[in-house]
Protein backbone atom coordinates (compact mmCIF):
# COMPACT_ATOMS: atom_id res chain seq x y z
CA UNK A 1 0.00 0.00 0.00
CA UNK A 2 1.62 3.18 -1.24
CA UNK A 3 2.30 5.55 1.66
CA UNK A 4 0.22 8.58 2.46
CA UNK A 5 1.14 12.37 3.50
CA UNK A 6 -0.38 15.04 5.43
CA UNK A 7 -0.24 18.17 7.25
CA UNK A 8 -0.97 18.03 11.12
CA UNK A 9 -0.77 19.66 14.06
CA UNK A 10 1.75 18.41 16.19
CA UNK A 11 0.42 16.51 19.17
CA UNK A 12 4.04 15.93 20.81
CA UNK A 13 3.29 19.50 22.75
CA UNK A 14 2.38 19.67 26.26
CA UNK A 15 -1.01 20.48 26.23
CA UNK A 16 -2.52 23.62 27.23
CA UNK A 17 -6.67 24.58 27.38
CA UNK A 18 -7.72 27.23 25.77
CA UNK A 19 -5.88 30.21 23.27
CA UNK A 20 -2.89 28.87 25.36
CA UNK A 21 -2.77 25.49 23.25
CA UNK A 22 -0.79 26.85 19.95
CA UNK A 23 1.36 24.32 17.81
CA UNK A 24 3.63 23.82 15.06
CA UNK A 25 2.60 22.05 12.17
CA UNK A 26 4.03 18.43 11.29
CA UNK A 27 4.44 16.39 8.28
CA UNK A 28 2.61 12.74 8.70
CA UNK A 29 3.22 10.01 6.82
CA UNK A 30 1.26 6.61 6.98
CA UNK A 31 2.35 3.27 5.30
CA UNK A 32 0.53 0.07 6.35
CA UNK A 33 -1.52 2.25 8.87
CA UNK A 34 1.15 2.97 11.37
CA UNK A 35 2.14 6.72 11.24
CA UNK A 36 5.12 8.95 11.67
CA UNK A 37 5.35 12.60 12.20
CA UNK A 38 7.99 14.42 11.13
CA UNK A 39 9.44 18.11 11.51
CA UNK A 40 8.24 20.02 8.60
CA UNK A 41 10.49 23.41 10.14
CA UNK A 42 7.48 25.22 10.73
CA UNK A 43 7.90 27.95 14.05
CA UNK A 44 4.50 29.61 13.19
CA UNK A 45 2.07 28.01 16.27
CA UNK A 46 -1.66 27.68 16.03
CA UNK A 47 -4.68 26.91 17.84
CA UNK A 48 -6.91 23.87 17.07
CA UNK A 49 -9.68 25.87 16.01
CA UNK A 50 -7.51 28.21 13.66
CA UNK A 51 -5.83 24.45 12.18
CA UNK A 52 -9.79 23.36 11.37
CA UNK A 53 -10.64 27.23 9.56
CA UNK A 54 -8.44 27.13 7.08
CA UNK A 55 -9.27 30.50 5.64
CA UNK A 56 -7.63 32.47 8.74
CA UNK A 57 -4.70 34.55 8.44
CA UNK A 58 -3.01 32.45 10.88
CA UNK A 59 -3.60 29.08 9.05
CA UNK A 60 -2.48 30.17 5.68
CA UNK A 61 0.86 31.86 7.32
CA UNK A 62 1.37 28.01 8.89
CA UNK A 63 0.69 26.27 6.02
CA UNK A 64 3.03 28.50 3.33
CA UNK A 65 5.48 27.95 5.95
CA UNK A 66 5.42 24.08 6.07
CA UNK A 67 4.30 23.51 2.21
CA UNK A 68 8.05 23.20 0.92
CA UNK A 69 8.30 19.99 3.28
CA UNK A 70 5.05 18.91 2.61
CA UNK A 71 6.18 18.56 -0.95
CA UNK A 72 9.31 16.72 -0.36
CA UNK A 73 7.17 14.38 1.40
CA UNK A 74 5.16 13.88 -1.20
CA UNK A 75 7.81 13.68 -3.77
CA UNK A 76 10.00 11.12 -1.78
CA UNK A 77 6.84 8.55 -1.18
CA UNK A 78 6.42 8.93 -4.78
CA UNK A 79 9.47 7.60 -5.99
CA UNK A 80 9.79 5.13 -3.16
CA UNK A 81 6.84 3.80 -4.24
CA UNK A 82 6.43 -0.15 -2.98
CA UNK A 83 9.95 0.17 -1.98
CA UNK A 84 9.41 2.63 0.88
CA UNK A 85 10.41 2.47 4.05
CA UNK A 86 10.25 4.70 7.35
CA UNK A 87 14.00 4.19 7.48
CA UNK A 88 14.82 5.36 4.25
CA UNK A 89 12.48 7.91 3.50
CA UNK A 90 13.71 9.92 6.70
CA UNK A 91 17.30 9.80 5.85
CA UNK A 92 16.32 11.38 2.57
CA UNK A 93 13.28 13.75 3.58
CA UNK A 94 16.04 15.27 6.35
CA UNK A 95 18.21 15.35 3.22
CA UNK A 96 16.05 17.20 1.35
CA UNK A 97 14.69 19.63 4.13
CA UNK A 98 17.93 20.51 5.44
CA UNK A 99 20.72 20.01 2.63
CA UNK A 100 22.68 18.00 4.15
CA UNK A 101 22.56 14.33 6.10
CA UNK A 102 22.43 13.48 9.79
CA UNK A 103 25.40 12.30 10.89
CA UNK A 104 25.73 9.24 9.76
CA UNK A 105 22.73 9.02 7.12
CA UNK A 106 24.28 7.35 3.72
CA UNK A 107 27.76 7.73 4.68
CA UNK A 108 29.67 4.94 2.75
CA UNK A 109 30.69 2.45 5.82
CA UNK A 110 26.64 2.73 6.94
CA UNK A 111 25.55 2.12 3.55
CA UNK A 112 28.27 -0.68 3.17
CA UNK A 113 27.02 -2.78 6.60
CA UNK A 114 23.76 -2.52 5.15
CA UNK A 115 24.71 -3.75 1.92
CA UNK A 116 26.64 -7.13 4.26
CA UNK A 117 23.35 -7.81 5.98
CA UNK A 118 21.13 -7.71 2.92
CA UNK A 119 23.51 -9.92 0.39
CA UNK A 120 25.19 -13.25 1.01
CA UNK A 121 28.52 -12.38 0.10
CA UNK A 122 31.74 -15.08 0.81
CA UNK A 123 34.19 -14.01 3.47
CA UNK A 124 36.86 -13.23 0.87
CA UNK A 125 34.35 -11.00 -0.86
CA UNK A 126 33.69 -9.34 2.35
CA UNK A 127 37.44 -8.85 2.74
CA UNK A 128 37.25 -6.98 -0.51
CA UNK A 129 34.35 -4.59 0.05
CA UNK A 130 35.95 -3.69 3.77
CA UNK A 131 39.20 -2.88 1.78
CA UNK A 132 37.80 -0.69 -0.85
CA UNK A 133 36.12 0.91 1.34
CA UNK A 134 38.54 1.98 3.99
CA UNK A 135 40.59 3.36 1.24
CA UNK A 136 37.26 5.47 0.57
CA UNK A 137 37.49 6.29 4.28
CA UNK A 138 41.46 7.23 4.47
CA UNK A 139 40.93 10.15 1.49
CA UNK A 140 37.34 11.20 3.32
CA UNK A 141 35.77 9.41 6.31
CA UNK A 142 33.01 11.68 6.27
CA UNK A 143 32.28 10.28 2.85
CA UNK A 144 28.25 9.86 1.82
CA UNK A 145 27.15 8.09 -1.09
CA UNK A 146 25.93 11.39 -2.24
CA UNK A 147 29.39 12.81 -2.50
CA UNK A 148 30.81 10.17 -5.17
CA UNK A 149 30.40 11.46 -8.67
CA UNK A 150 33.27 11.48 -11.50
CA UNK A 151 35.61 13.73 -9.91
CA UNK A 152 35.38 12.19 -6.93
CA UNK A 153 36.26 8.66 -8.31
CA UNK A 154 39.06 10.28 -10.11
CA UNK A 155 40.72 12.01 -7.03
CA UNK A 156 40.00 9.00 -5.10
CA UNK A 157 42.05 6.78 -7.58
CA UNK A 158 44.65 9.54 -7.74
CA UNK A 159 44.95 9.25 -4.03
CA UNK A 160 45.20 5.17 -3.78
CA UNK A 161 48.12 5.14 -6.36
CA UNK A 162 50.18 7.94 -4.66
CA UNK A 163 49.28 6.55 -0.97
CA UNK A 164 50.49 3.10 -2.17
CA UNK A 165 53.49 2.85 -4.02
CA UNK A 166 53.41 0.24 -6.80
CA UNK A 167 49.71 -1.24 -6.21
CA UNK A 168 49.41 -3.01 -9.10
CA UNK A 169 46.43 -1.55 -11.66
CA UNK A 170 44.49 -4.90 -11.59
CA UNK A 171 44.46 -4.26 -7.19
CA UNK A 172 42.93 -0.73 -8.06
CA UNK A 173 40.40 -1.73 -10.70
CA UNK A 174 39.35 -4.58 -7.82
CA UNK A 175 38.65 -2.12 -5.51
CA UNK A 176 36.96 -0.04 -7.43
CA UNK A 177 34.30 -2.73 -9.33
CA UNK A 178 33.45 -3.37 -5.56
CA UNK A 179 32.49 0.72 -4.61
CA UNK A 180 31.12 0.62 -7.83
CA UNK A 181 28.76 -2.38 -7.00
CA UNK A 182 27.44 -0.54 -3.43
CA UNK A 183 27.07 2.58 -5.44
CA UNK A 184 24.59 0.91 -7.38
CA UNK A 185 23.01 -0.37 -4.90
CA UNK A 186 22.52 3.08 -3.02
CA UNK A 187 20.93 3.61 -6.54
CA UNK A 188 18.84 0.82 -6.55
CA UNK A 189 17.95 1.56 -3.07
CA UNK A 190 16.63 4.92 -3.75
CA UNK A 191 19.19 6.52 -1.69
CA UNK A 192 20.91 8.89 -4.08
CA UNK A 193 20.04 9.72 -8.15
CA UNK A 194 22.75 7.85 -10.31
CA UNK A 195 25.86 10.28 -11.22
CA UNK A 196 27.01 7.36 -13.46
CA UNK A 197 30.46 8.11 -11.57
CA UNK A 198 32.41 5.28 -12.98
CA UNK A 199 31.17 5.87 -16.84
CA UNK A 200 34.74 5.31 -18.79
CA UNK A 201 36.53 3.92 -16.16
CA UNK A 202 38.55 0.51 -16.78
CA UNK A 203 37.10 -1.84 -14.31
CA UNK A 204 38.14 -4.86 -15.90
CA UNK A 205 41.36 -6.54 -15.22
CA UNK A 206 44.07 -5.82 -17.00
CA UNK A 207 45.97 -9.36 -16.66
CA UNK A 208 45.67 -11.20 -20.28
CA UNK A 209 42.32 -13.10 -20.81
CA UNK A 210 45.03 -15.65 -22.40
CA UNK A 211 46.68 -16.66 -19.48
CA UNK A 212 46.88 -20.52 -19.78
CA UNK A 213 50.12 -22.39 -20.45
CA UNK A 214 51.40 -24.56 -24.13
CA UNK A 215 50.64 -27.69 -24.29
CA UNK A 216 54.48 -27.95 -25.01
CA UNK A 217 55.10 -26.45 -21.00
CA UNK A 218 52.12 -28.51 -19.58
CA UNK A 219 53.94 -31.64 -20.73
CA UNK A 220 57.10 -30.23 -19.16
CA UNK A 221 55.50 -29.73 -15.78
CA UNK A 222 53.98 -33.09 -16.02
CA UNK A 223 57.32 -34.60 -16.73
CA UNK A 224 58.69 -32.62 -13.71
CA UNK A 225 59.82 -34.15 -10.36
CA UNK A 226 62.08 -32.99 -7.66
CA UNK A 227 63.69 -33.84 -4.43
CA UNK A 228 63.05 -30.21 -3.49
CA UNK A 229 60.03 -30.67 -1.43
CA UNK A 230 58.21 -27.32 -1.99
CA UNK A 231 58.80 -27.93 -5.51
CA UNK A 232 57.02 -30.91 -5.79
CA UNK A 233 54.20 -30.30 -3.87
CA UNK A 234 53.81 -27.18 -6.16
CA UNK A 235 54.09 -29.60 -9.22
CA UNK A 236 51.60 -32.08 -7.48
CA UNK A 237 48.87 -29.45 -6.71
CA UNK A 238 48.85 -27.62 -9.91
CA UNK A 239 48.97 -31.03 -11.75
CA UNK A 240 46.09 -32.16 -9.99
CA UNK A 241 44.46 -28.95 -10.40
CA UNK A 242 44.39 -29.48 -14.11
CA UNK A 243 43.25 -33.23 -14.00
CA UNK A 244 40.06 -31.89 -12.35
CA UNK A 245 39.53 -29.93 -15.13
CA UNK A 246 41.23 -27.06 -13.88
CA UNK A 247 39.20 -26.45 -10.34
CA UNK A 248 40.55 -24.37 -8.32
CA UNK A 249 42.49 -25.44 -5.32
CA UNK A 250 40.38 -24.02 -2.98
CA UNK A 251 37.86 -26.06 -3.83
CA UNK A 252 40.12 -29.24 -3.93
CA UNK A 253 41.01 -28.18 -0.40
CA UNK A 254 37.49 -28.29 0.74
CA UNK A 255 37.00 -32.04 -0.47
CA UNK A 256 35.52 -33.92 1.90
CA UNK A 257 35.75 -38.10 1.53
CA UNK A 258 31.42 -37.67 0.73
CA UNK A 259 32.49 -36.45 -2.57
CA UNK A 260 34.09 -38.92 -3.39
CA UNK A 261 32.01 -42.45 -5.19
CA UNK A 262 32.61 -44.77 -7.80
CA UNK A 263 31.24 -44.37 -10.86
CA UNK A 264 30.63 -45.74 -14.64
CA UNK A 265 34.67 -45.00 -15.00
CA UNK A 266 35.53 -45.96 -11.41
CA UNK A 267 36.35 -43.37 -8.97
CA UNK A 268 34.82 -40.08 -9.04
CA UNK A 269 34.45 -36.88 -7.24
CA UNK A 270 31.45 -34.82 -7.54
CA UNK A 271 31.08 -31.17 -5.90
CA UNK A 272 29.59 -27.79 -6.36
CA UNK A 273 32.06 -24.86 -7.02
CA UNK A 274 32.35 -22.89 -3.75
CA UNK A 275 32.61 -19.84 -5.72
CA UNK A 276 29.18 -20.54 -7.44
CA UNK A 277 27.60 -21.98 -4.27
CA UNK A 278 24.44 -20.41 -5.01
CA UNK A 279 23.99 -21.65 -8.73
CA UNK A 280 24.08 -24.95 -7.35
CA UNK A 281 25.83 -26.97 -10.31
CA UNK A 282 27.24 -29.92 -9.56
CA UNK A 283 30.68 -31.07 -11.49
CA UNK A 284 31.45 -34.65 -11.57
CA UNK A 285 35.05 -35.99 -12.62
CA UNK A 286 36.28 -39.18 -13.39
CA UNK A 287 39.93 -39.77 -11.90
CA UNK A 288 42.75 -40.78 -13.07
CA UNK A 289 45.65 -42.68 -11.15
CA UNK A 290 47.69 -39.87 -11.07
CA UNK A 291 45.20 -37.83 -9.55
CA UNK A 292 44.53 -40.97 -6.79
CA UNK A 293 48.04 -41.12 -6.28
CA UNK A 294 48.21 -36.53 -5.25
CA UNK A 295 45.22 -37.31 -3.48
CA UNK A 296 46.75 -40.10 -1.23
CA UNK A 297 50.29 -38.76 -0.83
CA UNK A 298 49.15 -35.68 0.50
CA UNK A 299 46.07 -36.73 2.09
CA UNK A 300 43.67 -39.79 2.29
CA UNK A 301 40.72 -41.27 0.21
CA UNK A 302 38.66 -42.88 3.30
CA UNK A 303 34.88 -43.77 2.60
CA UNK A 304 34.18 -44.87 6.00
CA UNK A 305 34.77 -40.70 7.14
CA UNK A 306 32.21 -39.20 4.77
CA UNK A 307 32.92 -35.82 6.62
CA UNK A 308 36.76 -35.76 7.25
CA UNK A 309 38.39 -33.35 4.68
CA UNK A 310 40.59 -35.64 2.03
CA UNK A 311 43.61 -33.23 3.41
CA UNK A 312 44.34 -31.91 6.32
CA UNK A 313 45.19 -28.21 6.03
CA UNK A 314 41.54 -27.45 7.32
CA UNK A 315 40.81 -29.47 9.58
CA UNK A 316 40.13 -27.84 12.86
CA UNK A 317 38.85 -24.80 10.74
CA UNK A 318 35.60 -23.37 12.53
CA UNK A 319 34.66 -20.37 10.73
CA UNK A 320 34.81 -19.29 6.87
CA UNK A 321 37.42 -16.69 8.31
CA UNK A 322 39.59 -19.17 9.47
CA UNK A 323 39.41 -21.55 6.14
CA UNK A 324 40.04 -17.94 4.07
CA UNK A 325 43.39 -17.70 5.98
CA UNK A 326 44.71 -21.15 5.44
CA UNK A 327 43.83 -21.57 2.29
CA UNK A 328 45.20 -18.00 1.60
CA UNK A 329 48.51 -19.71 3.35
CA UNK A 330 48.56 -22.77 1.28
CA UNK A 331 48.22 -20.37 -2.28
CA UNK A 332 50.80 -18.64 -1.46
CA UNK A 333 53.32 -21.68 -0.41
CA UNK A 334 51.98 -23.60 -3.82
CA UNK A 335 53.11 -20.15 -5.96
CA UNK A 336 56.24 -19.98 -3.92
CA UNK A 337 57.02 -23.78 -5.18
CA UNK A 338 56.07 -22.76 -8.87
CA UNK A 339 58.58 -20.42 -9.04
CA UNK A 340 61.40 -23.15 -8.39
CA UNK A 341 59.48 -25.18 -10.99
CA UNK A 342 59.61 -22.57 -13.10
CA UNK A 343 63.49 -21.61 -12.96
CA UNK A 344 64.20 -25.35 -12.90
CA UNK A 345 62.44 -25.48 -16.48
CA UNK A 346 63.54 -22.39 -17.54
CA UNK A 347 60.14 -21.60 -18.02
CA UNK A 348 58.29 -17.86 -17.36
CA UNK A 349 56.94 -18.01 -13.88
CA UNK A 350 53.43 -19.02 -14.07
CA UNK A 351 50.76 -19.73 -10.79
CA UNK A 352 48.44 -22.42 -9.61
CA UNK A 353 45.39 -20.02 -11.00
CA UNK A 354 46.92 -20.60 -14.43
CA UNK A 355 46.25 -24.36 -14.12
CA UNK A 356 42.18 -23.63 -14.80
CA UNK A 357 43.33 -21.37 -17.94
CA UNK A 358 45.49 -23.74 -19.32
CA UNK A 359 42.78 -26.73 -18.89
CA UNK A 360 40.23 -24.44 -20.84
CA UNK A 361 43.27 -23.72 -23.15
CA UNK A 362 44.50 -27.30 -23.89
CA UNK A 363 40.97 -28.80 -24.44
CA UNK A 364 39.41 -26.38 -26.98
CA UNK A 365 42.99 -26.71 -28.96
CA UNK A 366 42.41 -30.31 -28.82
CA UNK A 367 39.28 -30.60 -30.43
CA UNK A 368 36.46 -29.70 -27.50
CA UNK A 369 33.31 -28.18 -28.14
CA UNK A 370 33.07 -24.85 -25.99
CA UNK A 371 30.01 -26.10 -24.20
CA UNK A 372 31.51 -29.07 -23.04
CA UNK A 373 34.77 -27.35 -21.73
CA UNK A 374 32.03 -24.74 -19.82
CA UNK A 375 30.21 -28.14 -17.96
CA UNK A 376 33.75 -29.55 -17.06
CA UNK A 377 34.78 -26.26 -15.65
CA UNK A 378 30.74 -25.68 -13.56
CA UNK A 379 30.81 -22.18 -15.28
CA UNK A 380 27.45 -20.91 -15.33
CA UNK A 381 27.79 -18.44 -18.67
CA UNK A 382 28.99 -19.62 -21.49
CA UNK A 383 30.99 -16.17 -21.51
CA UNK A 384 32.95 -16.87 -18.86
CA UNK A 385 34.11 -20.10 -19.91
CA UNK A 386 35.44 -17.98 -23.47
CA UNK A 387 37.65 -15.77 -20.63
CA UNK A 388 39.61 -18.46 -19.97
CA UNK A 389 40.39 -20.02 -23.39
CA UNK A 390 44.11 -19.08 -25.02
CA UNK A 391 43.59 -17.99 -28.75
CA UNK A 392 40.43 -19.76 -28.92
CA UNK A 393 40.44 -19.79 -32.66
CA UNK A 394 43.92 -20.41 -33.49
CA UNK A 395 43.55 -23.87 -34.68
CA UNK A 396 40.76 -22.35 -37.11
CA UNK A 397 43.48 -19.08 -38.13
CA UNK A 398 46.31 -21.88 -38.92
CA UNK A 399 43.63 -23.79 -41.25
CA UNK A 400 42.59 -20.36 -42.51
CA UNK A 401 46.44 -18.80 -43.44
CA UNK A 402 47.06 -22.95 -44.43
CA UNK A 403 44.14 -22.28 -47.17
CA UNK A 404 45.51 -19.32 -48.93
CA UNK A 405 48.94 -20.32 -48.92
CA UNK A 406 47.95 -23.00 -50.66
CA UNK A 407 45.86 -21.00 -53.14
CA UNK A 408 49.09 -19.08 -54.19
CA UNK A 409 51.07 -22.75 -54.83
Amino acid sequence: MKATVQIVRNNSQTSSKGEGDRRVLKIRVTHNRLPRTFSANGKIKITAEEFENKRLKNYKMAYEEVLPAYNIACELVEKLGNDFSFDTFGRLYYYHLHGKYRSGDFRISVVLEEYMKKTEKSFKTRKIYNAAVNWVLRYDKDTSMEQIDKKYVDRLASFIRKESEGIHENTVRLYFRHLKALYNYAVAQKYIEDKHPFKGMKLSSTRKMNSGLSLDSLKKIFAYHSADKLAQFARDFFVLSFELNGHYYSDILRFRNRNFRMGADGLEVNFIRHKTMKAGIEVTIPLTVYAVEIFNRYGRINPSKPNDYIFPYLNNAETEAQEVDRITTINAKINDGLRIVADDLGMEHFKISQARHTYATVRIETGANLTDVQAEMGHSSYETTRGYVNMLNRKAMRESKALKELLHN
